[in-house]
């Protein structure tokens, strides 16, 4: 039941961000099936956890609001569909694993891994991240990994956007 629900809750967040996107109509909405009218119907809310600090993505600002890219396209869809996300602030992002396995989350914005597709469902991308490395604007060295074998761990500072890269830098690990 919960994982169908999960994935009907994908599948219309997922239409509806590709709507605003490219596939708008001529009114500028993507028409709901049937079928997703029901299935809205019958789930008046749809009970949404932000990391707090996934930034751009989402994140909790130091005002305690959400902010990012996932809850502007939650923003936007509840504007211009009879949809209604209760977002529900959790202080890490392990208490959101758990409030998904729960079920007391129903949407989460997070990267597809083996064990993650256990106890959910995903979408395609909706928005895609590339890795980097930030350097001040002065530096005109080439950077390569053996470059980075000397810097030091406490300067460096990393985020890891996509679960599957794996960076081995014995520096960092010392």
């Amino acid at each position: 039941m919960f994982r169908q629900r999960f994935y009907s809750a994908f599948i219309i967040i997922l239409i509806l961000f590709i709507n605003q996107i490219s596939f708008a109509g001529s009114n500028g909405f993507l028409p709901l099936s049937q079928e997703e009218k029901q299935w809205l119907e019958d789930h008046p809310v749809i009970y949404y956890a932000p990391d707090p600090i996934f930034a751009p993505v989402e994140f909790i600002n130091a005002e305690g609001d959400p902010n990012g890219i996932a809850i502007e396209y939650l923003d936007w869809i509840e504007k211009n569909y009879d949809i209604h996300f209760e977002i529900v602030q959790l202080k890490n992002w392990t208490d959101i694993l758990e409030g998904v396995r729960s079920k007391e989350i129903d949407l989460m914005s997070a990267t597809k891994t083996p064990q993650r597709s256990e106890y959910a469902i995903f979408t395609d991308s909706y928005v895609n991240l590339e890795n980097t490395i930030l350097v001040r604007d002065d530096s005109y060295e080439t950077l390569s990994e053996d470059a980075l074998q000397d810097i030091k761990p406490e300067l460096c500072g990393v985020m890891q956007f996509l679960t599957t890269l794996r960076l081995s830098i014995k520096a960092l690990n010392s």
